[in-house]
C-alpha cells in the first residue's frame, strides 16, 4: 500500500474504488477456494486499507470544508433559528423539506423530513419554507418536544405559542428580544398562510360554479346579437335589415253543396181536413 497520507480527496476516492473492486475478485475467488490462507490474508489487507482510506478521506473533507465561526450571527441575520421548518439542498440539487436541529462551525445540522436523514450542510443551502406544516393539537394534548418543528394550533384554529418561544424568567433580554421576533414572524407566516388558503378555496368553488355552468344545454340557432346581414338591420332585433315578409294570397275554392248532399225523397199521404 502506498502512502495516502498525503494524497488528494480525488486519489483517495480513487484507491477506495480500486480496493472495492479487488476484494469483490477475492471474496470469488474464496468461493471457489475458502482454505486459502493467500486469499484470506490479501482479503484482511484489503479491508484494513478500505478502512484506513475511508477515515483519511473523512479527514481530508473535514479539513477542506470551510469553517463558519460566525454561524450564530449568519442565523440571526437571516432569522434562522434551532426548531425552524426550513428548506435544505440535497447533494442532487434539489430543495427539500427539513428541520434546523443544530449550528456548528462546518454550518447547519438539518434533517430530511420526508426521508429522515440528517446532514450537515453549507448556509447559504438553507432557506424558509414557503408553506409551513400545521398540527392541530386536540383538547387536553400537549406538547411533546420543547422545539416544535410545526406550527401547533388547537381545535378553533387560534396559534399556540411553541415551547422554544415561551418567555422565561431566566432569559436575558437579548433571548427575550430574539423569542419576540421569532414569534412575531411566525405568527405572520400563519396569518399569511391563512388567507393565501382561502383564497385557494374560494377560487376553486368560482371555478367549480364556472364548470358547472358550461355544462349547461346551450341555445340554439343564430344569437340575436349577431351582426346584421345588412348594413340597415340593427344587433338585437330578429329579422332586422330583411325587409318585409312577403303575402302570398291563397286560392279560394268553394264547395259543391248540391252535388255532395245525398238525395232524400219524401212520400205524400192524403189528408183530410
Amino acid at each position: 500500500m502506498t502512502e495516502e497520507s498525503t494524497l488528494s480527496v480525488e486519489e483517495l476516492e480513487k484507491n477506495l474504488t480500486d480496493y472495492k473492486a479487488q476484494l469483490d475478485l477475492v471474496n470469488g475467488a474464496l468461493r471457489d477456494d475458502p482454505e486459502s490462507e493467500e486469499f484470506l490474508a490479501l482479503r484482511k489487507q484489503l479491508i484494513d486499507a478500505l478502512k484506513m482510506t475511508k477515515d483519511l478521506l473523512l479527514l481530508k473533507k473535514e479539513a477542506q470544508a470551510p469553517r463558519y465561526e460566525n454561524i450564530q450571527e449568519i442565523a440571526a441575520t437571516r432569522g434562522i433559528y434551532i426548531g425552524m421548518q426550513c428548506e435544505a439542498l440535497w447533494s442532487d440539487g434539489k430543495w427539500y423539506k427539513a428541520v434546523l436541529n443544530n449550528m456548528t462551525v462546518q454550518g447547519f445540522g438539518v434533517t430530511f423530513t420526508e426521508y429522515n436523514t440528517n446532514e450537515i450542510v453549507p448556509p447559504d443551502s438553507v432557506r424558509h419554507r414557503k408553506k409551513l406544516d400545521v398540527v392541530v393539537l386536540e383538547s387536553g394534548q400537549s406538547q411533546k418536544s420543547k422545539e416544535t418543528p410545526s406550527i401547533v394550533v388547537n381545535t378553533k384554529g387560534e396559534l399556540i405559542v411553541p415551547n422554544s418561544l415561551k418567555i422565561l424568567p431566566t432569559d436575558s433580554e437579548t433571548v427575550r428580544k430574539n423569542k419576540k421576533k421569532r414569534l412575531k414572524r411566525l405568527k405572520s407566516s400563519y396569518r399569511l398562510q391563512k388567507a393565501e388558503e382561502e383564497r385557494n378555496t374560494r377560487k376553486q368553488s368560482w371555478q367549480s360554479f364556472q364548470s358547472q355552468g358550461k355544462t349547461k344545454r346551450a341555445r340554439k340557432g343564430p344569437s340575436i346579437f349577431q351582426s346584421p346581414d345588412s348594413v340597415s338591420g340593427k344587433v338585437g332585433v330578429t329579422g332586422s335589415g330583411k325587409g318585409m315578409t312577403e303575402y302570398v294570397a291563397q286560392k279560394y275554392e268553394p264547395k259543391k253543396l248540391a252535388s255532395t248532399l245525398p238525395i232524400t225523397t219524401v212520400k205524400k199521404t192524403s189528408e183530410s181536413y
